[in-house]
């Protein structure tokens, strides 16, 4: 299967509401992983698209923070609905 990346709605910038438009963060979700993949794998394919400062994993699905929003948005771009894993 192909795994869903897409920018992390828990981990929005700025104060939305009133106080704006919250602005999308330099953290990616990423789903539909294999639950063999562990925080390095992650950490270590997401590297081609930016700096990796944090990469987490939870079953199934995992957290990868990147040091710039654009970094994380061509995460975005470039590895949604792409194989990872062996998924």
């Amino acid at each position: 299967r192909q795994v869903l990346v897409r920018h992390d709605e828990g981990a929005k910038t700025g104060k939305g509401g009133k106080g704006g438009p919250a602005q999308p963060s330099s953290r990616v979700y990423v789903g539909n992983l294999s639950f063999d993949v562990t925080w390095q794998n992650l950490k270590d394919h997401f590297a081609a698209c930016g700096t990796v400062v944090r990469a987490d994993v939870m079953k199934g699905y995992g957290i990868v923070e990147f040091e710039t929003q654009e970094m994380a948005s061509e995460a975005i771009e470039t590895m949604n609905d792409g194989e990872f894993f062996g998924r």
